[in-house]
């Protein structure tokens, strides 16, 4: 009973600091089952920041130097799972990559406009990446559940649930 006590404080989960959640360079299931087929899990590696800026159309990588070609500069203001809000200011147009991995239900905004997400960066497969033009800007990204298959899925749990209850009322006049 003694040696449960360990297993059931789980700390050292809930402590670990934000570097290395950002920086895991490893995928969120043993087999990557899970990743999109877009996903390419090795460039987190040396972006210590939850948002980078980047020349449009250019490596943020230089590997001639071995150095990261940031510009402009980013404040986050909320992050959590679903919601990311933050502040850059960038000289001139800039992608802006974003440390999440881009499924299906993102959806961004530049200041208060949609604007599309790139997810096909050569350099960062999968990451969320926002075209901006120079200057600032308020940057809100969310996972909705605006996708088809989502609406289908509701779609049919709510046809389901619909002829379940029928045949259930139907079996309770009987008896």
């Amino acid at each position: 009973m003694f040696s449960l006590i360990n297993y059931t404080k789980p700390a050292g989960y809930f402590s670990t600091p934000d570097h290395d959640w950002l920086n895991y360079s490893g995928p969120t299931t043993p087999g990557k089952e899970l990743d999109p087929i877009w996903f390419s899990s090795h460039p987190n590696i040396g972006i210590e920041d939850q948002v980078a800026l980047k020349n449009q159309n250019q490596r943020l990588f230089d590997e001639a130097t071995g150095f990261y070609n940031y510009i402009g500069t980013s404040k986050v203001t909320y992050w959590d799972g679903t919601t990311m809000e933050y502040e850059v200011t960038t000289p001139k147009n800039a992608d802006i990559l974003q440390k999440t991995t881009y499924f299906p239900g993102f959806k961004t905004w530049v200041d208060d406009q949609e604007t599309p997400i790139k997810f096909d960066d050569h350099e960062f497969g999968g990451r969320i990446i926002i075209p901006v033009e120079a200057g600032d800007h308020k940057i809100k990204t969310q996972f909705t559940n605006d996708v088809w298959d989502r609406k289908l899925g509701d779609i049919l749990t709510l046809i389901s649930l619909g002829l379940f209850s029928t045949q259930i009322i139907k079996l309770l006049k009987k008896s």
